[in-house]
């Protein structure tokens, strides 16, 4: 079975409505889906996607992440990958 990483970006503390479409399309497809979520507050949102099929959520919980910075995700992505 094929697997899916997929990064679940945020704003105001709450996961923005694109990860949603591709959780959806992700389950359509029965892929084995792994979410990464960065930034304040992310380990609650992170639970909540239990209910789509996630199987494994990398979670960075952490305010260095509230603001863009390319060097900061690119090292938190490769980790995951």
């Amino acid at each position: 079975m094929s697997k899916v990483l997929i990064f679940a970006e945020m704003a105001d503390g709450k996961i923005k409505k694109g990860a949603f479409e591709l959780l959806t399309a992700a389950r359509a497809a029965n892929l084995v889906t792994q979410v990464l979520v960065l930034g304040s507050g992310s380990k609650p949102s992170a639970a909540a996607l239990g209910g789509w099929n996630v199987t494994d959520a990398f979670v960075g919980d952490n305010p260095v992440f509230d603001n863009y910075n390319s060097e900061v995700f690119a090292e938190a992505v490769s980790g995951v990958i």
